[in-house]
């Protein structure tokens, strides 16, 4: 029996290694309420496309997992999924997933997925002052449950109510006279009221957006232990694709501009 050649033992285990690469799979939940245009149900949205592609490009099998947010966060804190997308930044989620950048954090924006806004909504009939730094407002403010917008609101004092789970039940809300006012992303809101007119009879946004956020993709931190290459690649990917103008071309349809 004749030895098997060196090359070709080198060969097989090259093949072996790139099999088991390309069959190599990552598990990333989000959010699984419609916030257009980045999370969408029945076609994908920006945030999903955005995944898609780069783990396309690393030739990594993607799974992407809908969650109620919350779910999604905890999914990740406790290493039940490798990681997620469409995630703010908060000092305290550091301790248990990983964001680019610093390990002691901020979040490095650069590899960011895109910004975002919220902005107030309120009943005409009701007096709202917001300036950029001093919100005056009767009552309590709606935010949706897990929405970055309630510290920021808290931290000035406000009354906050943040058990509904998305913008439709929001604006039922402001409707019946529930709340006083709802922060609700900017781009979600404007289209709500842009086609029901029963709204836009009753409901205004402010003008000047509430609060301007960067949403990242994070990592668990089991994953990002056990494949910091692929975690720092992922980031990359977000980064090229976010400033790629071909990319931005692709998702024209959902978003005019991607920042």
């Amino acid at each position: 029996m004749h030895p098997i050649p060196r090359y070709f033992v080198l060969a097989g285990l090259s093949l072996f290694a790139l099999t088991a690469a390309a069959q190599e799979s990552l598990r990333l939940c989000h959010n699984q309420d419609e916030s257009f245009p980045w999370l969408l149900k029945r076609t994908p949205g920006v945030s999903q496309i955005m995944a898609t592609e780069a783990a396309k490009a690393l030739k990594i099998k993607l799974v992407l997992l809908p969650m109620p947010g919350a779910g999604c966060v905890e999914a990740v804190q406790q290493g039940r999924v490798d990681g997620a997308i469409s995630i703010v930044f908060l000092p305290e989620r550091l301790t248990s997933m990983v964001y680019p950048g610093p390990a002691s954090g901020p979040a490095d924006v650069q590899q960011r997925m895109y910004n975002n806004s919220v902005s107030l909504f309120h009943r005409k009939q009701d007096k709202l002052l917001w300036d950029g730094k001093k919100l005056q407002v009767s009552g309590v403010v709606g935010v949706r449950r897990g929405n970055f917008a309630a510290q920021t609101l808290l931290a000035m004092g406000i009354k906050v109510d943040s058990t509904s789970t998305s913008y439709v039940e929001l604006f039922k809300r402001l409707e019946r006279g529930e709340i006083a006012a709802a922060v609700i992303e900017t781009i979600d809101g404007s289209e709500m009221l842009r086609h029901t007119i029963s709204l836009r009879s009753l409901i205004e946004m402010h003008p000047q957006p509430f609060e301007r956020e960067a949403f990242y993709t994070v990592f668990s931190k089991a994953y990002a232990s056990r494949k910091p290459q692929v975690v720092k690649d992922f980031w990359k990917q977000m980064q090229q694709l976010r400033t790629s103008p071909e990319f931005a071309g692709n998702v024209q349809y959902l978003v005019r501009n991607l920042d």
